[in-house]
């Protein structure tokens, strides 16, 4: 049983590694998800960056992809990083991708973004300075996220106006 199981582990890494493309372009690295998409990944050298402007798509060996997601811990922890601008053709922005990133004043984060990872923007000057107690809509449908404290066993519910 312990060898099916580690014969399977096997076959489903050495699976997933043939799909992952990992490349450089700019002075950003991707990650491919799939024969069209891209996910921005993390590096060290972003600890120098004080402004990263994402494109909506780049091309490595003559193959143009969209990026289309922030992945987690993407640009977690860069000390110098000021701004971000993000193209409308990310839909996720994953879990502390830009935490701790203690000079982030500006980000917009455009309509197209379904989806924030945990802890996203927490520690950056632009999460610090959004009020206590207010419900931020990405989405109107979609996202939201709540800047203060909640108590435990506190339940949020939303109506939809009409």
């Amino acid at each position: 049983m312990k060898t099916r199981l580690l014969s399977l582990l096997v076959v489903l890494f050495a699976t997933t590694a043939l799909w992952a493309h990992t490349f450089k372009s700019g002075n950003l690295y991707y990650n491919t998800l799939d024969d069209s998409t891209v996910e921005v990944i993390p590096d060290d050298s972003y600890a120098s960056l004080t402004t990263v402007t994402i494109p909506s798509t780049v091309s490595d060996n003559s193959t143009i992809y969209t990026i289309t997601e922030i992945g987690a811990w993407a640009f977690r922890g860069c000390a110098k990083l000021t701004s971000v601008t993000i193209p409308n053709t990310i839909t996720s922005i994953g879990r502390s991708a830009f935490y701790a990133c203690t000079k982030l004043s500006a980000i917009t984060i455009p309509n197209s973004v379904t989806s924030i990872g945990e802890s996203a923007l927490y520690g950056t000057p632009w999460y610090n300075n959004q009020a206590d107690g207010v419900c931020y809509i990405i989405d109107t449908e979609r996202q939201l996220f709540y800047r203060g404290l909640i108590r435990p066993l506190f339940r949020l519910s939303f109506r939809r106006r009409k």
